[in-house]
């Protein structure tokens, strides 16, 4: 049997569990090569790959078992009674905690990462105790990019700080909002992961290191509900609304995507079923449609969204009301920067 691998060397599943079963059988490099006309390289590769990821693996769960008992949060959350009213929801997306960016255009690092999201968690506070005391709940989609990950594009290591200090520099800021949070109202948590924070090329979702946050999150906070896919998606129900959440990055890379997303909207709805609105982040910019609601940014112009996908926006990030009669009823773009409001 010829196995099928792409001009970069990426093999379909079946070859790649070929290749384990002969491996296991044995066989050598140079055998299994022979066996299913794949070249030795990318043998090599797959294994090299496949021994990196469950490092990652490894390291990872040494974090998360490492957390002290003391500091998980005992604070008992607020008792919530559907009454009819609406609630609110945060989009939460491409934090990017732990680039590192300075240029003519933007400047960012961990410090004003954390001051962003300190400022995000008050000014949601702020907002609805003030224009909105009926909202009693808040649903907060974690929708990727959380950190900035590793090995996403060339010399990164020279853009961000190690992932082991994202990991665990990220979990104060987090940890704030949500304990910020529920001192005022009931949170309910849904977490999909970006592609910054994968752990190589063709690694699962529940692989990234999105997945790791979340997961250390659900374990620092385990008296909220928590949704974590171990997919690339999830869709859920607020009320009477269907979301479908993503990260957006399988979508397209254009500097307009605002087309190409609202096509993907009608694929999706054939492929997962009927949902009101996709709700993605990715895209770095805020916009709106009768079927999209897309997120902003934490960490403002990055060299990538610059360069490749030339958008230069100010951080912000959605705080959306959802009715039980009419949906979506009001969305803000809180603006991140104190300078743009």
């Amino acid at each position: 049997m010829k196995s099928k691998v792409d001009k970069g060397g990426y093999m379909d599943i079946e070859s790649k569990k070929r290749i384990e079963e002969l491996r296991n059988q044995g066989y050598t490099y140079y055998e299994i090569s022979q066996e299913l006309g794949i070249s030795q390289d990318s043998i090599r590769n797959y294994f090299y790959r496949e021994r990196r990821k469950n490092d990652v693996v490894e390291e990872t769960e040494k974090f998360v078992i490492r957390i002290p008992e003391s500091i998980i949060c005992q604070q008992e959350p607020k008792e919530y009674v559907p009454s009819g009213n609406e609630e609110a929801v945060l989009q939460l997306s491409d934090i990017h905690y732990g680039a590192l960016i300075e240029s003519q255009i933007a400047t960012y690092n961990e410090e004003i990462a954390t001051a962003r999201l300190t400022y995000l968690t008050d000014r949601v506070i702020g907002i609805l105790k003030t224009f909105h005391p009926t909202v009693k709940k808040i649903h907060i989609l974690f929708e990727g990019d959380i950190i900035d990950g590793e090995n996403i594009y060339p010399d990164q290591h020279y853009y961000s700080i190690t992932i082991s200090r994202q990991l665990e520099n990220v979990i104060a800021p987090l940890s704030y909002l949500l304990s910020q949070f529920m001192q005022h109202f009931a949170v309910e948590c849904y977490a999909v992961s970006g592609n910054h924070a994968r752990t190589s090329r063709n690694s699962r979702p529940s692989d990234s290191y999105d997945h790791v946050v979340y997961t250390t999150m659900a374990r620092l906070f385990p008296q909220l509900s928590w949704h974590i896919s171990d997919d690339w998606w999830q869709k859920i129900k607020i009320l009477n609304t269907t979301l479908l959440l993503m990260h957006g990055d399988d979508i397209t890379n254009s500097s307009e995507p605002e087309a190409l997303v609202e096509r993907a909207v009608l694929r999706y709805r054939k492929m997962m079923g009927d949902f009101d609105y996709l709700t993605i982040g990715h895209f770095h910019h805020h916009w709106e449609t009768d079927n999209v609601i897309a997120n902003g940014n934490v960490c403002g112009a990055t060299f990538f969204s610059q360069r490749r996908i030339m958008v230069a926006t100010p951080p912000s990030q959605n705080l959306f009301l959802i009715s039980p009669k009419h949906h979506k009823t009001l969305i803000r773009q809180l603006m991140l920067d104190e300078q743009n409001g």
